[in-house]
């Protein structure tokens, strides 16, 4: 009798310490996904900034395009040579801006890659512990089971 009793004694403390385990790692991956949420939620806001950003320098470009075929219609008579060499070095600095906006625009889906990557991780990880946790409350009440047909 002293002997089922001390049995169950250790299987409950048993199960407490896994239960203490499984909540402290169920806590770290929520503080995990809180993280990521929030890294993701800064990433997007820097991410408008830089959108809003290139919509303001694209606007300004579109304006000093205007002012600057204004100033080349006037002058295109006696500066046409000019003008056109003018316009071919503006077409490779707009195309090395572009360049470098696809690089950031590549590395941003990248990075949302890798977290897409590291949460579909996270969730099999959880959905693992998950799985034994319910193992281990069947084999639990399966013990308990045996222990109440034994007396």
């Amino acid at each position: 009798m002293q002997d089922r009793e001390k049995q169950k004694f250790e299987s409950k403390q048993e199960y407490l310490r896994d239960r203490q385990l499984v909540d402290n790692i169920v806590q770290k991956i929520m503080d995990e996904d809180r993280n990521a949420i929030q890294e993701d939620q800064r990433k997007k806001e820097l991410a408008k900034s830089y959108m809003h950003a290139a919509y303001e320098e694209k606007d300004q470009r579109k304006k000093q395009q205007k002012e600057n075929e204004k100033i080349e219609k006037e002058k295109e008579r006696k500066y046409f040579e000019e003008v056109q060499k003018r316009e071919n070095e503006q077409k490779a600095i707009k195309a090395a801006k572009d360049d470098e906006k696809n690089k950031i625009f590549e590395k941003l889906s990248s990075e949302q890659e890798k977290r897409q990557m590291e949460k579909e991780y996270w969730e099999n990880v959880r959905n693992e512990l998950y799985m034994e946790e319910m193992n281990r409350r069947e084999k639990i009440k399966n013990i308990m089971e045996a222990e109440k047909k034994q007396r």
